[in-house]
């Protein structure tokens, strides 16, 4: 298995050769890495809200209001979700849109009032998940496409 995957690689040239791991380590010591401090400060700072739309339409349009309104870096449409959850006593079963929205912790309670207020559905689904690490040079330019209070 790791012949094959050195193998693939190497036909892509993103790695050293087979010859070139040797014992299948590879040492990097030319790899500029952030402190670990400066990649934590920056993603203790974000997170990533998800809500689900009924169509693509009401998906896009909210994804370009929050992305206008700069409370979002940017806002993945991601289509082609099944949902199963109980409603009112019964199991519904719907096709949604899926929103994952990278966004500022401090701008939630904005973020949330334009996406309640956008949204089509009765009770709409808002939920953050922390983002826990990232590549900095995307935490950063995250940072540079979103106001920085609500």
């Amino acid at each position: 298995m790791a012949a094959r995957l050195v193998s693939m690689m190497e036909a892509l040239s993103c790695a050293p050769t087979g010859a070139e791991l040797g014992s299948r380590s590879v040492q990097v010591d030319n790899v500029d890495k952030p402190p670990r401090h400066e990649s934590r400060q920056l993603v203790d700072n974000f997170h990533l809200v998800l809500s689900t739309c009924p169509t693509q339409e009401s998906a896009e349009r909210i994804a370009r209001c929050v992305v206008e309104a700069r409370l979002a870096a940017c806002v993945n449409v991601v289509p082609g979700l099944r949902s199963y959850y109980e409603w009112k006593g019964q199991i519904e079963v719907s096709d949604e849109v899926l929103l994952v929205i990278k966004s500022r912790v401090e701008l939630f309670d904005a973020l949330q009032s334009m996406i309640t207020s956008q949204h089509p559905y009765e009770l709409p689904e808002v939920i953050a998940v922390p983002i826990s690490t990232g590549f900095p040079p995307y935490l950063a330019w995250l940072s540079a496409n979103m106001r920085t209070t609500s």
